[in-house]
């Protein structure tokens, strides 16, 4: 039935299913999107009541017995499907539509500052315009993906790409934001209003604290006294206006400059056209009151002061909770207060009573003879203890007389001249351990584990969808959806092969088994870490003793333990990744080095092991971005899909290809791609082999194998000294066409033969932190974005202060200039040498007339 019947049902049905907006644009619904599906499908429960239905895998017990205690008491039932004998008498109210009500673009009819564009002309247009703070959208995107703040060479090509498939983007002018909000309709009535948590622009939560912990006393009244952004929202009818009952709309409080008055406007940010997380904060803060946050998190980030609104056993990656603990300097509330801490026992010392110990040498009643020091009770001080019949009792348990009385002093252990006041402290009580080397905590992860996959008609349609199959799916099909942190297409296909994919107890090797029934149960082994060799830090080591100059070794450059990932410098002379060739050889990649040179991270969930997420040709040294978190990969390999990253490289050419600060762009395809690079030359020195060497600076924009060593020998005729033999001739052409039709001179190897190209600067933007992470590691900043730099080689400078003498002569292949000089100095030296024998020879001539014996060396 639809929402706008006449009679409206008594029991509803609530479904989740985040994504909409790509099948809004006829995309396939990204693997993210299909994790929170699975693991957020009972989320709706916060908005149903008793007699409603919530579409999600039916729950475990103690889960539900978690949510009645922390205060949901009226729970709905969580089915699969509906029950054929309800659908006529029950209503729908889905998580959203697909349709054009989902695109950004219709917020331009509340704001007049909206600039919708069809294409890049409109884009530049409408960005000089509004000037150069400008934030651009795309057409279907939701949680702040989706979202450019600069326009450049990468935005331009992204924004080709987003009206290629969506038809068009958004151009708005950059506000200077107060605090944002969403005011939210539920089910066509008015809803509330939420704080939106954003960090970096991304969805982080709603705030259900106190509003007055992110806001001012005067934003405080303009928003929930004087009630500004319900009144806006209320008259512009949304419900009616975007055709969804439940619907939202993000605003922003700005404040006004001066000379327009001053004071606090409500300006309009995105439209919301089905449920959002604000729907569902708002939901759970009617159940749970004390709640401070709404939040979506890993299930590895789960801590006490959380109230999870998912089942995190059943979870492959997110969970939903409300996060009960306050701001620090507040108290939490008195129906979630977190545990009191008991406080550390002090130490109290008292002197010991005489007149209750007896002294040393008097004599004993019983026995008439004296006391020595094995028969003194050594009375301790009292720690938080009480008194009964001289016995002293601990914190936690009492001692009892015999006890007591064992602890004597015993002779010849270095005690008897200790004063009985004094409490001994135990041994090695400030020793810790060492911390482990990177190689060994990497050891310490478990090589596999076990995920169980439970089988049910959601995940074998998501299956159909996802692959574009109509009845039925592959079972590696089914694993790709179900996991898709742990597999791609080819290595759900390996795992099935090599028999690590168990289906109700029976193992499966054959990779086109169809997909099991709904009901079964799917058992997969997944690696966890890579095996670290058992010396792989002795070569580590070996490998950074073989030469002290820094881009000759391994090292850490820039580190952050908190988000894992590191910038790392590569020698040359190794390959970044290891290849077809070094499998089960002994041959190590630089790769293969990381595990002992960086620890696992501090949040998050851990790699298999340390990850590059670009590549050095092998002879070329420099910086590299590695990753040890999922996360944390998953968004430098995006920064460097989407050119966010630049990098800066030096490279000795031979020739000249300009003037001393003379730029360049090359822009010629690399194996049918498009590739550009900017070039800077930087100096330019004399060289009697080639004519000249030329010091460059390289930009690449595009990231094609080989580009700069490509681009300057077969576009700008200058190949990189010591550049490969095939790759050297290739450049002929383009020399001649710069040095007017003279031939390229041979290739000429200078010192051990090290390619005279070397990366020296990258800027990467940060990684963020896993959601409700603080971080730990205060020496790795705060910056948006990460610029690590390194020196240039030494060899660089000694090859151009010495490129009169560095290549061996050759007459034939040299410049006319030097050709000339070379004559004229060896014209000048052969004469020089004619005088010298004709003076000997006439000195000899006299001395054998006079008689005298030469004493000059013969010639």
């Amino acid at each position: 039935m639809s929402l706008d019947a006449a009679r409206p049902p008594s029991r509803w049905v609530y479904s989740y299913e985040p994504g909409i907006e790509a099948e809004a644009a006829g995309r396939m619904v990204t693997k993210g999107n299909m994790i929170m599906r699975h693991d957020l499908a009972a989320l709706p429960f916060v908005l149903a009541s008793g007699n409603d239905i919530v579409l999600a895998p039916p729950q475990r017990p103690a889960f539900l017995d978690s949510l009645k205690k922390a205060g949901f008491t009226d729970l709905p039932q969580f089915r699969q499907d509906v029950p054929e004998e309800l659908r006529k008498n029950i209503g729908h109210r889905p998580y959203g539509r697909p349709g054009e009500h989902l695109r950004r673009s219709n917020v331009a009819k509340y704001r007049s500052d909206v600039v919708v564009c069809r294409s890049l002309p409109e884009i530049c247009e409408a960005v000089d315009r509004l000037g150069p703070k400008v934030v651009i959208k795309s057409e279907f995107s939701s949680s702040g993906q989706g979202v450019r703040w600069r326009w450049d060479a990468a935005t331009e090509k992204w924004a080709q790409n987003r009206l290629r498939q969506d038809g068009a983007v958004t151009v708005e002018p950059w506000m200077d934001i107060v605090v944002e909000l969403s005011g939210e309709f539920l089910n066509g009535e008015w809803g509330g209003v939420s704080i939106v948590v954003v960090e970096h622009g991304i969805w982080r939560g709603q705030w259900l604290g106190d509003p007055l912990e992110k806001m001012s006393q005067e934003v405080y009244d303009f928003v929930f006294v004087e009630r500004q952004v319900e009144l806006a929202l209320r008259a512009l009818n949304m419900p009616q206006a975007c055709g969804s009952e439940t619907c939202g709309m993000d605003v922003a409080i700005v404040r006004l400059p001066p000379e327009a008055g001053g004071g606090l406007e409500v300006r309009y940010l995105e439209l919301n056209a089905r449920t959002n997380m604000a729907h569902y904060a708002l939901g759970a803060k009617r159940w749970v009151p004390s709640a401070q946050r709404f939040d979506v998190i890993r299930v590895s980030d789960l801590e006490d002061s959380h109230i999870p609104l998912t089942d995190p056993e059943n979870a492959t990656m997110w969970c939903a909770v409300l996060d009960m603990k306050k701001e620090p300097g507040k108290t939490a509330g008195a129906a979630f207060a977190l545990p009191p801490q008991t406080p550390e026992p002090k130490l109290e010392l008292k002197p010991i009573d005489n007149t209750s110990v007896e002294k040393q040498g008097e004599p004993d009643v019983s026995t008439g003879r004296k006391k020595d020091d094995t028969q003194i009770v050594r009375q301790a001080a009292e720690v938080g203890s009480s008194e009964r019949g001289g016995a002293v009792l601990s914190a936690s348990q009492e001692l009892d007389d015999e006890r007591l009385q064992g602890e004597h002093i015993k002779s010849g252990s270095g005690m008897e001249n200790r004063s009985p006041h004094c409490v001994e402290e135990p041994r090695n009580s400030n020793s810790f351990p060492e911390p482990l080397e990177p190689a060994e905590q990497w050891a310490r992860l478990p090589e596999s584990r076990l995920e169980e996959v439970l089988v049910t008609d959601e995940l074998l349609s998501d299956a159909c969808l996802a692959f574009r199959r109509t009845e039925w799916s592959y079972l590696y099909q089914l694993l790709v959806v179900a996991l898709p942190q742990f597999f791609s297409r080819c290595a759900a296909r390996k795992a099935v092969r090599s028999g690590h994919v168990q289906v109700d107890g029976t193992k499966v090797t054959d990779e086109n088994t169809a997909s099991p029934p709904p009901g079964a149960r799917v058992m997969v082994r997944v690696a966890s870490a890579s095996r670290v060799p058992q010396d792989l830090a002795r070569r580590l080591q070996k490998l950074n003793l073989k030469s002290e100059r820094p881009e000759a070794r391994i090292r850490i450059l820039f580190q952050d333990v908190d988000a894992g990932w590191a910038v790392v410098n590569k020698p040359a002379g190794m390959e970044s990744n290891p290849t077809a060739d070094s499998i089960g050889t002994n041959t190590l990649a630089f790769q293969d080095y990381l595990q002992a040179v960086l620890p696992p991270p501090r949040f998050g969930m851990h790699c298999h092991s340390p990850k590059v997420c670009h590549r050095l040709d092998f002879r070329v040294s420099g910086p590299m971005v590695v990753a040890t978190s999922l996360d944390a990969e998953r968004a430098l390999t995006r920064s460097f899909e989407e050119h966010e990253t630049r990098k800066e490289y030096r490279a000795i050419v031979c020739g000249a290809v300009g003037d001393v600060g003379e730029t360049l762009v090359v822009s010629a395809p690399v194996d049918g791609r498009e590739a550009e690079t900017r070039v800077e030359v930087l100096r330019v020195v004399q060289c009697p082999f080639f004519g000249s060497l030329s010091e460059l600076r390289l930009w690449p924009v595009t990231g094609r194998r080989q580009q700069l060593r490509r681009h300057c020998a077969i576009e700008l005729g200058a190949p990189i000294v010591n550049e490969e033999p095939a790759l050297f001739e290739a450049a002929a052409p383009a020399w001649a066409r710069r040095h007017g039709g003279s031939a390229l001179p041979p290739a000429k190897k200078r010192g051990p033969g090290t390619l005279f190209l070397q990366a020296i600067e990258v800027h990467v933007p940060r990684p963020m932190l896993p959601s409700g992470r603080k971080r730990e590691d205060a020496a790795s900043g705060t910056a948006d974005v990460v610029s690590v730099r390194t020196e240039v080689a030494k060899h660089f400078e000694e090859l151009l202060q010495n490129a009169a003498f560095c290549f061996a002569w050759d007459r034939d292949h040299c410049s006319p200039e030097f050709a000339d000089y070379h004559r004229e100095k060896a014209e000048r030296t052969e004469a020089y040498l004619q005088a010298q024998r004709e003076d000997k020879q006439s000195k000899a001539s006299v001395a054998v007339k006079t008689g005298k014996t030469s004493t000059e060396p013969r010639d």
